[in-house]
């Protein structure tokens, strides 16, 4: 049995949220960051991340898996004219 949508779609979330924060941070080492979060969300973590957009990502996660990643993997890479076509 695998593991269920809900908590596939959480560590997606955390896995986002741990991205955003590691690149925002590395990137204002260099001055670099485009985005602050700061000034504008209650609950951010330094102006790199903030978790009024966690719903967002929770929800976009889903739908990505249910649709994006689904659909990529009914493709199949056809060999003999090198076009990918759907499966099924």
């Amino acid at each position: 049995m695998g593991v269920p949508l809900f908590l596939r779609a959480l560590i997606y979330t955390i896995w986002t949220f741990a991205w955003e924060f590691s690149t925002g941070y590395v990137l204002r080492l260099f001055n670099g960051c485009p985005w602050d979060y700061g000034p504008w969300f209650t609950y951010n973590i330094m102006g790199l991340i903030t978790l009024e957009y966690a719903p967002l990502w929770y929800i976009g996660s889903i739908l990505c898996e249910k649709y994006v990643i689904k659909l990529t993997l009914d493709l199949k890479w056809n060999e003999n004219n090198g076009e990918a076509k759907k499966i099924k």
